[in-house]
């Protein structure tokens, strides 16, 4: 009301003179903040958004506000069955009302034409009992997916607010961005922090797009402080001519804002849109926890302690048939899987960046790996946890640089002993206004610290009676039946249901799956590393129904080593990568015959122009590039250590070895 007041006044004729005189201020700033004077055709239209605006206030502050506040106030909730109790009352009221007994004697009996209506009048009737019965189970069936996808959001909506919030964080490295980025990386391994997260994540994203909209005002010019920095001598830079003209440093003038995550743009809207998204996902988050609130106090019972789809399915239950099978593993896969699951990130990780900082990853991967004994990892989780929010910052920082404005370019751009080139600034990750570092590649490094984080309460909540009894306990004996009078597991040997078949495919057949998969991998890359692969597959398909019967600490101490080897492998292809990216034309010109031999091909795109690379007397190895068929291998070897692990495998080891007394 205010702002229509103050733009309709500014139309009169010496007010402009009194806001100039009252606020120091030009034509120009005025009509930036929206005082201007207009025609009367220019005036509705100027005003007719902020009218609807006021209307849609005032409508919302007299009709709908104070029944909304009593409706979701939580102080006050009506239990749900005092509302059925209620709804039932007056539909026994109103049929009643319909159906008045006094009046019927008062209807002839004898009357044809009023027994055709009855007849008439029972038929419609039964139509619509039908009809109403049809809706009721309808409106039941919608209510349970309605409450169904409301736990969904539940459990969910805070991993989807700190995926996006990053994800736009890492489209405009900024120092403004870098609140948010430390905010959400803070809040996944430690969770009583994020409700603070969460309401520090929406006061931050409105300054932002507050600020954002502000800088879009006309009384505000870059040019008038943006700076220009002066191209430095050959003799005292690395940078070559055509990569000067490229460098931010170099190519145009030189606005100050824009380190800290501001710009100038076409449109505020299109500038500010991913910001507004997530201020809207905030509110959803917090519309979410408040209806579930709401929803367990109208059923009168607090919210569940293990967080779960289906609170029917637990491990007693695993065993009974294919869906209930399928909702435990919709409950706890995480619970079962989730270091298994981990170890992939970090593969992932590796696989898109394949850099020098990822070496480090590859070194925690490694040293969590040879400990074997899940108690041995969980103790040394907190650590990897810990190392992963502070790498993810110390990244995120890297990739903001230092203000551009102060034109003083890196070090290792100075002309000095150490020449450095664009490619090796690259591979190691070093900030630069010529190799920009790529901030987009964080994401994978966030969704690892993200299913990090949930793995550390994992091995929290593992070790509690109440989840033991829910969801079952995560053993990693070497010998399953150690300290076990019988097995704990039905045996499915015999196939009696679906589940049972299931179970003989993946307990019984997935090792030899396994085992093709080792030799597809080996088999699909002609290099030194393949061999390793075909080696190994050899040697499980010569000794494998032997190995199968053998004590199971025999069994692991194999399979520990293939997969020790298959990590191995991926480390060493990105060790080997600052050979494929940085000096792949000296090596092309030297030692082909090592590209040959390791298969060395730059996977990451930005090194060197393919077409400059592509000679006939050395070709590139391209199809035979990458890791992906060793993250699938490596996928297989984890889940086949888990089947060794398990009881239900006793069943077919105890049936192996009946065999072999059987044959001998």
């Amino acid at each position: 009301m205010l702002v229509l007041i103050t733009i309709y006044t500014y139309q009169f004729e010496d007010f402009p003179e009194y806001w100039k005189n009252l606020t120091g201020f030009t034509d120009e700033q005025l009509a930036a903040i929206g005082l201007e004077t207009f025609a009367l055709s220019e005036l509705f239209s100027s005003i007719l958004i902020p009218g609807f605006f006021l209307l849609a206030c005032i409508l919302q502050l007299h009709y709908f506000h104070k029944p909304f506040m009593r409706i979701t106030d939580l102080d006050h909730v009506t239990p749900k069955h005092r509302m059925k109790n209620k709804g039932r009352t007056e539909e026994v009221s109103s049929d009643n009302v319909r159906v008045n007994p006094e009046e019927e004697h008062l209807v002839p009996e004898n009357d044809e034409e009023s027994g055709d209506e009855e007849f008439v009048q029972t038929k419609w009737g039964l139509v619509m009992d039908r009809i109403l019965v049809l809706s009721r189970k309808f409106s039941d069936i919608l209510a349970k997916v309605q409450g169904f996808l409301w736990r969904i959001l539940e459990l969910h909506i805070l991993k989807m607010v700190a995926f996006f919030s990053v994800w736009v964080a890492l489209q405009e490295p900024s120092v403004m961005n870098l609140v948010l980025v430390v905010l959400w990386s803070l809040a996944m391994p430690f969770s009583r922090f994020r409700p603070m997260a969460s309401c520090l994540s929406t006061v931050w994203v409105c300054v932002i797009i507050v600020c954002k909209m502000l800088y879009q005002l006309s009384v505000v010019n870059p040019a008038e402080y943006s700076r220009n920095c002066s191209m430095p001598l050959t003799n005292t830079t690395n940078l070559l001519p055509e990569e000067m003209v490229t460098s931010i440093l170099y190519k145009e003038p030189i606005d100050p804002a824009r380190w800290f995550g501001i710009r100038k743009d076409t449109t505020a809207l299109g500038y500010s849109k991913n910001h507004l998204i997530v201020l809207m996902l905030l509110v959803f988050e917090a519309t979410v926890y408040r209806h579930q609130v709401h929803h367990y106090r109208q059923l009168q019972r607090s919210s569940p302690s293990i967080p779960t789809l289906f609170p029917s399915a637990k491990r007693d239950t695993l065993d009974q048939g294919l869906i209930p099978c399928l909702k435990y593993l919709l409950n706890y896969a995480f619970y079962k899987f989730g270091l298994e699951i981990c170890f992939l990130m970090t593969v992932n990780v590796i696989g898109q960046r394949m850099n020098f900082l990822v070496i480090i990853h590859g070194c925690w991967m490694v040293a969590l790996l040879v400990r074997r004994r899940r108690a041995a990892i969980a103790k040394m989780w907190p650590k990897y946890c810990l190392f992963l929010l502070i790498f993810m910052i110390y990244q995120y920082l890297l990739c903001v640089g230092i203000p551009p404005a102060l034109c003083i370019d890196y070090p290792w751009r100075w002309n000095n002993q150490l020449l450095m080139s664009s490619a090796l600034i690259k591979w190691i990750y070093l900030p630069d206004f010529y190799t920009v570092p790529n901030s987009k590649n964080l994401m994978a490094d966030f969704l690892l610290l993200m299913c990090a984080s949930q793995q550390w309460k994992v091995f929290k909540c593992e070790k509690k009676e109440e989840w033991m009894v829910q969801a079952g306990e995560n053993p990693d004996e070497l010998d399953p039946m150690e300290g076990q009078l019988f097995n704990p597991v039905p045996n499915f040997i015999n196939c009696r249901s679906y589940l049972d078949m299931v179970k003989v495919l993946v307990f019984r057949y997935f090792f030899w799956f396994v085992l093709s998969m080792v030799f597809i991998t080996g088999a699909t890359r002609i290099s030194v590393f393949g061999l390793g692969y075909l080696i190994a597959s050899f040697f499980f398909l010569l000794f494998g129904t032997k190995l199968l019967v053998k004590p199971s600490r025999v069994r692991l101490m194999l399979w520990d080593c293939l997969i020790i080897y298959n990590v191995a492998v991926i480390i060493s292809k990105n060790l080997l990568s600052i050979l494929a990216c940085v000096f792949v034309s000296e090596m092309q010109a030297r030692f082909c015959w090592v590209i040959q031999l390791f298969s060395l091909v730059c996977t990451v795109k930005g090194y060197y122009d393919p077409n400059a690379v592509s000679g006939e007397m050395c070709s590139l190895p391209v199809e035979e590039a990458g890791i992906l068929w060793d993250s699938l291998c490596l996928l297989c070897l984890l889940l086949q250590r888990r089947v060794f692990l398990s009881f239900y495998f006793l069943h077919v080891t105890a049936e192996l070895q009946a065999f072999a007394k059987q044959a001998s």
